[in-house]
């Protein structure tokens, strides 16, 4: 039997769509997708309409999910988690909290007992 292999399409990285990096600004992104909209809109290819809306819509598309900071944070954080890749926190927790807390071990310990709490003016 002879069967059919079906092949799951990955969703585009929609920096790529737009030709953008990932630490671009608003106006990056703005930029780009006009030059792109402007580039295939389908007013402006009249012999391919069908290639020319698909590239224009696609465009539309990535500028719907890149178009604001908090989106774009949002689109790295779903492109980290499908790379299995975790984000770093802002809170003092896991490795951040262990190197300061191995810090305070190794140090503490060779400061003279003497001079631990003392500040001298002077």
């Amino acid at each position: 039997m002879n069967r059919a292999v079906t092949r799951h399409k990955m969703p585009p990285s929609w920096y790529g769509v737009l030709g953008v990096s990932p630490h671009c600004t608003d106006d990056d992104v703005r930029r780009a997708y006009l030059a792109l909209a402007k580039r295939w809109h389908p007013d402006r290819h009249p012999r391919d309409p069908v290639a020319a809306r698909r590239h224009f819509m696609l465009a539309g598309q990535a500028y719907r999910f890149l178009k604001t900071r908090p989106q774009r944070q949002a689109y790295n954080r779903y492109l980290m988690r499908q790379a299995g890749i975790t984000a770093p926190t802002a809170k003092k927790s896991g490795v951040f909290a262990a190197l300061c807390d191995n810090v305070r071990e190794i140090i503490w310990p060779l400061a003279p007992r003497e001079k631990i709490g003392t500040i001298r003016h002077g």
